[in-house]
């Protein structure tokens, strides 16, 4: 039987960061060492990602899992099983968890199954529910977390700027459930400006859980080895925002050819391919030299870290949010290993 450091498993694995990555992976030294778990919502339409994957070496063991992030019962069947699969000894525990699936809507506003703005329930309420379910199954000595995360959460970055009005920038995290419902501070008039803005919200939801996460995992005495990071892989061609304004679409077709001169340009700028954004994501998922053994609560933009807006470091709101978020997931004694969940 062949032996694994471990798993690691990605979310949005046939998107363009994810695909990226995955890319990086394969051909890295970690390839042999970690069975990967490569995550979609439709396995039979990630063609892409099947493409890459058969340039495999032979000694990469992986599997596509199918998981929609739209139904909080579609997160717990999932997590169910994966459990269940470590548990019996059947796969390796989860060395690092990925988690990069994200959807960006920008033609009105829709809700989940489960009656949640889109952007609030699949961007941050089914990841925070996903890792709280699994974090039985984690490497409990060296396991890592990564959520990818966005230059959007801040409204005072000068690349999403003009989506915030100046009466919203300092505070776009008020209420909980306005947020869940989709509701927004002098909400603008254009679907485009609400969608980024509901968008960059939900990322700084992420973002703000993720240190709160990990306060909470560093205090118990089963999970306190496990480390957090936020990492933003930067601006690159995606399908995102395949909803969006003509205008949009051909800036985004336009950025295939400009990413690559700009990112020669200035290595760990804004702009990025995702090639290079994958493998910076490879690097904050396994990095132990200038990241260290245990990166806690790190905010990795590209491969250097920084800090995170303002309003994403208020202890008090991501405490609030925490609080908040457990109602909304249902989340009882028996669904999580964590000792000081609520």
């Amino acid at each position: 039987m062949t032996s694994f450091k471990g798993s690691m498993l990605i979310t949005g694995a046939n998107g363009a960061l994810g695909r990226g990555f995955v890319s990086c992976f394969i051909r890295s030294p970690y390839a042999k060492d970690y069975k990967g778990f490569y995550v979609v919502r439709s396995p039979e339409r990630a063609a892409e990602l099947k493409e890459l994957l058969e340039k495999a070496p032979k000694d990469h063991f992986y599997e596509i899992l199918s998981l929609d992030l739209s139904t909080l019962a579609s997160v717990r069947a999932f997590a169910t099983s994966l459990n269940a699969r470590v548990s019996s000894g059947e796969i390796p525990p989860i060395h690092a968890l990925v988690l990069n699936a994200a959807m960006q809507q920008v033609s009105g506003r829709s809700f989940t199954n489960d009656g949640f703005e889109v952007h609030f329930g699949m961007n941050y309420l089914a990841n925070f529910l996903l890792v709280l379910l699994i974090l039985h199954s984690m490497d409990k000595e060296h396991g890592r977390i990564i959520n990818v995360a966005s230059s959007a959460h801040d409204p005072h970055h000068w690349g999403t700027r003009d989506h915030f009005p100046d009466d919203v920038r300092d505070s776009l995290y008020t209420d909980t459930e306005a947020l869940a419902k989709g509701h927004l501070t002098n909400e603008p008039k254009d679907n485009y400006t609400v969608g980024m803005r509901r968008y960059g919200t939900s990322k700084l939801l992420g973002v703000m859980w993720i240190y709160e996460l990990q306060r909470r995992l560093q205090s118990s005495r089963t999970f306190s080895n496990i480390s957090c990071i936020n990492f933003d892989p930067g601006a690159l061609p995606s399908n995102l925002t395949r909803d969006s304004p003509l205008s949009i679409r051909v800036l985004i077709i336009l950025m295939r050819f400009l990413n690559p001169i700009l990112l020669w340009l200035n290595p760990n700028g804004y702009f990025r391919t995702p090639s290079r954004s994958g493998s910076d994501l490879l690097f904050a998922t396994f990095d132990e030299g200038k990241l260290g053994g245990m990166p806690r609560a790190l905010y990795v933009d590209g491969t250097q870290v920084v800090s995170s807006s303002k309003e994403s470091l208020d202890e008090e709101k991501q405490k609030r949010l925490w609080r908040d978020t457990l109602g909304y997931a249902d989340i009882k004694d028996e669904d999580t290993g964590l000792e000081n969940w609520k």
